[in-house]
């Protein structure tokens, strides 16, 4: 697992990528940085997930037909565990 410093609602938070995150991320060519930036910023919030406890975010890079969805949990209120992130279309 990875962890950096990020931000949800403004505030601090520290983001833990689990090693199916990471692997999903790399095949994908998604950054860090785009998912700092997703879940900093993000276009649209709680989209459909299949686990209750699970948020799905939705991020649009540049133009608006591309985007990064983040799937994450949070383990405190400071610390959020990155579960996976796609893109798409």
């Amino acid at each position: 697992m990875a962890t950096i410093a990020g931000t949800h609602n403004n505030l601090p938070v520290t983001l833990e990528f689990t090693l199916h995150a990471l692997q999903q991320m790399q095949s994908r060519s998604i950054s860090e940085k785009e998912v700092v930036q997703c879940i900093s910023n993000p276009n649209q919030r709680n989209l459909p997930t299949n686990s209750p406890d699970r948020k799905r975010y939705r991020w649009y890079v540049g133009i608006a037909t591309k985007y990064i969805d983040v799937v994450f949990k949070f383990k405190s209120p400071t610390e959020i565990l990155i579960i996976t992130a796609m893109d798409g279309p």
